[in-house]
């Protein structure tokens, strides 16, 4: 082994310095993940967290048309769902990783130490953004059918079943939240029922459902 090491040129030595701890990290994380660690153990491998491109894609998530299926407990901002975040633990670990190994067959194979630093950045920019992609879809999956319910508040909808006064019941309103046009049960605080095809604007949340008033 030392004979091996002392064998490799300084840029070599480097570079399997790089390669090397990257890939057991890299294992690491790996193992930890299927193992369930980043949900259950405490140690979260999986973090996303980082330096946001702002490639938000709400715009393509889909919600079910009746709000009683989505989780409404959840107080996420729907700009952060499906974001894409390139600077992330994990990135920049398959960054390291792919780099190095690709540095290191591109400088034995050529023998020229800038072709294979060039070559060894571009694939581990790939790499990086790879995983970011992933990470990004992985997201959306997770929360494609979270709704924070307080995002309807002010906003301004059609009752499609007569909403009907104040303690005799729910009715029905189709309201666009979050850039979906959804269905919810609606409660009247007036006297008067709010009849269907009526403009009504919501003014609070009850539980599962929204209060609304006539627009």
């Amino acid at each position: 082994m030392e004979v091996w090491w002392n064998g490799l040129t300084t840029m070599e030595q480097i570079l399997y310095c790089i390669a090397i701890p990257s890939t057991l990290i890299l294992l690491l994380q790996t193992i930890l993940i299927f193992c369930g660690f980043d949900h259950d153990g405490g140690m979260n491998v999986s973090d996303t967290s980082g330096i946001d491109f702002d490639m938000d894609v709400s715009h393509d998530i889909s919600f079910d048309s009746d709000v009683s299926d989505i989780n409404i407990g959840d107080t996420s901002p729907v700009s952060d769902v499906g974001s894409m975040h390139f600077f992330t633990v994990q990135g920049v670990v398959a960054f390291l990783c792919i780099f190095g190994w690709s540095s290191i067959i591109i400088l034995h194979g050529s023998g020229k130490s800038s072709l294979a630093i060039v070559i060894g950045m571009v694939f581990g920019i790939g790499a990086m953004f790879l995983v970011a992609k992933i990470l990004q879809l992985s997201s959306r999956m997770t929360q494609s059918g979270t709704l924070n319910l307080h995002n309807a508040l002010g906003e301004v909808g059609r009752v499609y079943l007569t909403v009907p006064a104040k303690g005799e019941g729910t009715g029905k309103v189709n309201i666009t939240v979050q850039g979906s046009f959804l269905e919810f049960d609606a409660l009247n605080n007036t006297e008067e029922p709010i009849k269907t095809g009526e403009a009504v604007r919501v003014i609070d949340i009850e539980g599962d459902c929204i209060i609304v008033e006539k627009e």
